[in-house]
């Protein structure tokens, strides 16, 4: 039998954990978040492509929701189709660079996951997966846009896999996701310099960090 550790190294930490209650939230509530989620839907369709749709997740989707109201920018109205049912259209308010942004954040966080699939399981699929996503130009270019980012992820990417293969505690593994998580909001934050309304970075350290407890335990 496996333990806990080893179960633990054959998931991703913080990538497509979350599942959204649909049951607990008012009509209008998810409205409201299901016309975000297809707007990044929409525009990871538009900038990487179909295919890389199916890999959106609602942790993209609640850090394009935390970004929009927390910081105070201009909006501007968008029209997005589901590409699945062409004749269903939403209208949403939304930071066009905000959206870009998290856009982005999606399909590094899903080349992280390629790349700890591929380091446990061995299987070729992931390599090819994380070649083919890193030779997107729109990539390439948000790679090297956001390169400070991405050197802090990195960062805590690499503390995470030497924790895992040492087998470490559990709490000092979900330190390095509560800091993912705090650094790609908080970097936004900075970047922006639009005004924010609260001061995050300790709420989004906890969820981060929660969210690896949570999946630990469920393993």
């Amino acid at each position: 039998m496996k333990s806990t550790a080893d179960r633990r190294r054959k998931k991703n930490k913080m990538f497509g954990y979350l599942r959204l209650c649909k049951d607990e939230m008012r009509i209008k509530d998810m409205k409201k978040y299901s016309s975000y989620y297809c707007a990044l839907c929409n525009e990871i369709k538009k900038e990487y492509g179909v295919f890389w749709t199916l890999f959106l997740n609602y942790e993209s989707t609640y850090i394009l929701l935390f970004l929009e109201s927390c910081l105070k920018c201009d909006t501007e109205e968008k029209i997005v189709k589901c590409h699945m049912n062409p004749f269903q259209k939403k209208k949403i308010e939304v930071n066009s660079e905000n959206l870009k942004y998290t856009a982005f954040i999606n399909m590094y966080l899903l080349a992280l996951k390629f790349e700890d699939d591929r380091m446990d399981d061995r299987n070729l699929l992931y390599a090819i997966l994380q070649k083919r996503l890193s030779r997107k130009q729109i990539y390439k270019e948000m790679m090297h846009i956001h390169e400070e980012l991405i050197e802090l992820l990195r960062k805590q990417s690499a503390i995470l896999q030497r924790l895992e293969k040492e087998k470490g505690c559990i709490d000092s593994c979900a330190d390095t996701t509560g800091m993912m998580l705090r650094h790609i909001v908080s970097y936004w934050q900075e970047r922006k310099k639009c005004e924010t309304e609260c001061n995050s970075y300790k709420l989004q350290y906890y969820i981060g960090k929660l969210i690896y407890i949570l999946d630990a335990y469920e393993d």
